[in-house]
């Protein structure tokens, strides 16, 4: 067998000369069905294998022309008896599968091979060796690699951190090792140093627990695959060039976030640079597998990171993005720091029974079908009956600017109106002798429902949806803002001067001024203000 390298598409009359197969790490059987052995670490662009006999001067014609190997070959061996059969090995092994009789966890790099079968110009493929890069692992101090107790049911969350930062202790340890297995308790992770712009790939398996990943094409075979880009590498060795580095670290059962989170697998994985990792052209892979049945059950899961500060995570999705196909949870991430999928619980709306919930439902149709009703009563009178604001800066301040506040303001609004409402009525009642309290005190409930409805403060109760609280402020919320239009219906018809006027006439007995509960009456009118 003759090997000729050159690059594809150039000629090789010049640069080219035959080499020996071994110096490529290619083996070729000497029968049909022919086997060709290639190693994994030097595998050639196109293998092309010519069998029979040819006639004198084909394969010299073809070398002593352009030789190309994407347009030109065929012609060089039609109408002949030998045939050539060219492939891509990277690509005919892509998906090829490990022979159990040739496989090692722990074999070395002359073991890796890929094994072509060619017959009648059909290739099969299948892999020798391992998928992992051979990694030995260091042993750290005691105090280092005590510092996670395997016994403790939770790992530390400011102690993880607190690692992550002194990764660059590590690197003296590891003396000529360009990769190492570093276990700290229950905590197990991969140190690597970085030498070259490269991608760099990870798995992790409860077999194998962190392990360097050297053939692309077996990530989709674990329930937990990484990938860190050359953009990340390059970074690195930018700021860093003497001692750049890698590590990736699994923390099983982290401390829970202040919300309690549920987190996917009980698993947090924190990826460290030694170097400030952020807004990369390509982002970090996460990719996740689980089952897709009880992943809807659980919850929704989205990606989040946590810049390691605190002794608690405070988990964000700020600088990741969760991708979902079936089975598959994808983190897309532009930095580095810790990363974990968390589960988020369905709406809590699913947890109410199904009689409240259709209790809720009723109320609400009901509600928003009198409170439409009345409310278009009040438009049909306002229109029509003109009891209203003439003054057009109250009308504005009231009306409009009403949107414009957030819940405080307008609470602080309701105790000052309240206050000004009570003195008011104060000063009312020292001048006037004839008052029916009863009426008083039926205008002024009147007028404090009223100010709750147009302030919007019945929205507070959803403030009390948490706890034990959390459905009867339901029930309250929802009868209270369904049936607002019907109360301000109340307020609009209470407030208004055409009630005034029928009760003028039916009490006789009371003064022109204490008949009438308007707020507005008391205003200065246009006259009035020219006369002063």
């Amino acid at each position: 067998m003759t090997v000729f390298s050159f690059e594809e598409n150039t000629n090789c009359t010049k640069n080219t000369s035959p080499t020996n197969s071994s110096d490529y790490g290619v083996i070729l059987s000497r029968y049909s069905p022919y086997e060709l052995h290639i190693s994994r670490y030097a595998i050639p662009t196109f293998v092309c294998l010519i069998e029979g006999k040819c006639r004198n001067g084909t394969l010299t014609d073809w070398i002593t022309g352009d030789c190309k190997w994407t347009n030109e070959t065929i012609k060089y061996f039609e109408n002949n008896v030998c045939n050539m059969t060219c492939l891509n090995p990277t690509k005919t092994c892509q998906e090829a599968k490990y022979d159990s009789s040739c496989s090692d966890i722990n074999a070395g790099e002359a073991s890796k091979i890929n094994n072509i079968e060619i017959h009648n110009k059909n290739a099969t493929c299948f892999k020798c060796g391992s998928p992992f890069q051979v990694v030995k692992e260091v042993s750290l101090p005691k105090g280092m690699s005590d510092q996670f107790n395997a016994n403790k049911t939770e790992t530390d969350a400011g102690a993880a951190a607190e690692a992550m930062k002194n990764l660059s202790s590590i690197l003296s340890l590891m003396e000529n090792l360009t990769i190492a297995s570093i276990s700290m308790g229950n905590v197990k992770g991969v140190l690597k140093k970085i030498s070259e712009i490269k991608t760099s790939y990870f798995i992790y398996s409860s077999e194998t627990d962190i392990r360097v990943l050297d053939d692309v094409g077996a990530l989709k075979n674990y329930p937990s695959a990484f990938s860190i880009p050359e953009d990340a590498a390059k970074k690195a060795l930018k700021q860093n060039t003497k001692n750049a580095f890698l590590g990736v670290f699994r923390f099983p059962n982290m401390t829970k976030d202040a919300e309690n989170s549920t987190v996917l697998n009980d698993e947090v994985y924190a990826i460290e640079m030694g170097a400030e990792i952020s807004n990369l052209s390509n982002a970090i892979s996460l990719t996740f597998k689980t089952d897709h049945h009880s992943l809807h059950q659980t919850g929704t899961p989205v990606c989040k990171s946590w810049d390691g500060n605190g002794h608690q995570p405070n988990w964000t999705t700020e600088g990741c993005s969760t991708l979902i196909k079936g089975e598959n949870i994808t983190c897309k991430c532009e930095h580095l720091t810790f990363f974990a999928v968390l589960m988020i619980p369905p709406n809590k709306t699913h947890s109410i029974s199904q009689n409240d919930l259709t209790a809720l439902t009723y109320i609400t149709y009901i509600g928003c079908g009198i409170s439409l009703f009345f409310l278009s009563i009040g438009l049909f009178m306002h229109f029509l009956m003109r009891c209203w604001i003439l003054d057009s800066d109250v009308h504005y301040y009231v009306n409009i600017g009403y949107y414009c506040f957030i819940f405080i303001f307008t609470f602080s609004t309701f105790i000052v109106v309240l206050r000004w409402l009570s003195m008011l009525k104060l000063s009312r009642l020292n001048k006037v002798e004839k008052v029916q309290r009863s009426r008083t005190a039926t205008s002024d409930i009147t007028t404090i429902l009223g100010l709750c409805c147009m302030l919007g403060l019945s929205w507070s109760f959803a403030f009390f949806s948490y706890g034990a609280l959390r459905l009867p402020s339901y029930y309250i919320f929802t009868i209270l803002n369904s049936f607002q239009g019907f109360f301000l219906f109340i307020y609009y018809l209470k407030s208004s001067s055409l009630l005034g006027d029928s009760a003028a006439s039916e009490e006789s007995d009371m003064t022109e001024d204490t008949n009438t509960e308007n707020p507005y009456e008391d205003l200065p009118t246009e006259d009035t203000k020219k006369a002063i």
